[in-house]
């Protein structure tokens, strides 16, 4: 009897898993539900949408816990395949919403180096956006995005109350999208869904 499994190293966690404990994949549920829900949100926008992502990689941890090779920790493995599923969903989304005749010619058949380019016509957009933010929102934005740390995370380094990390994220957001108005194709194909999402 596992008692104490929520306490356990995700590395022994791990171990428990391949080794069928139900214990040890209801603690890795309840250490990383909050937090890949709230990752995946970022993405899909909608709270059910990022429920139903999570729940699907959490099954699938279970379902195929005895072939699987984690090589990563567990959580970078967990964040990975919640991300994957997310652009896997964003992109079919699309591709349904808008049939390829009637995309620009330049996003239906781009070239290997037009992509490039607008990818790096974009990463630069973005470093601009970012660096008109105002300073706490930019802080928090990078802490987030680039360190990837949970709003909890950022709250203790930075001394804020979580609430306070989430409304200045929002607000960055919302600058970022209306300063890079224009770019919503780019946005959509997944070049800057993980800063943007």
């Amino acid at each position: 009897m596992l008692s104490e499994t929520f306490d356990y190293p995700d590395a022994e966690l791990l171990l428990l898993l391949q080794q069928g404990q139900e214990q040890a994949f209801a603690a890795v549920f309840r250490r990383y539900h909050v937090e890949l829900f709230r990752f995946a949100l970022k993405y899909v926008q909608l709270p059910a949408l990022a429920e139903d992502l999570v729940q699907d990689v959490l099954l699938y941890l279970w379902e195929r816990r005895r072939e699987l090779a984690i090589t990563a920790s567990l959580k970078s493995y967990l964040y990975a395949a919640v991300k994957h599923r997310a652009l896997d969903y964003l992109k079919s989304q699309y591709a349904r919403q808008v049939p390829e005749s009637e995309l620009p010619e330049y996003l239906a058949t781009p070239t290997q180096a037009d992509t490039h380019l607008q990818a790096q016509e974009l990463t630069e957009a973005i470093g601009q956006a970012v660096d008109e933010l105002p300073e706490k929102c930019r802080l928090i934005f990078r802490l987030s995005r680039n360190a990837e740390l949970s709003y909890q995370e950022i709250a203790t380094q930075l001394g804020l109350s979580v609430k306070t990390v989430e409304a200045q994220m929002g607000i960055a957001l919302r600058k970022l999208r209306t300063r890079l108005q224009g770019y919503e194709m780019l946005i959509i194909w997944g070049l800057i869904v993980p800063l943007l999402g």
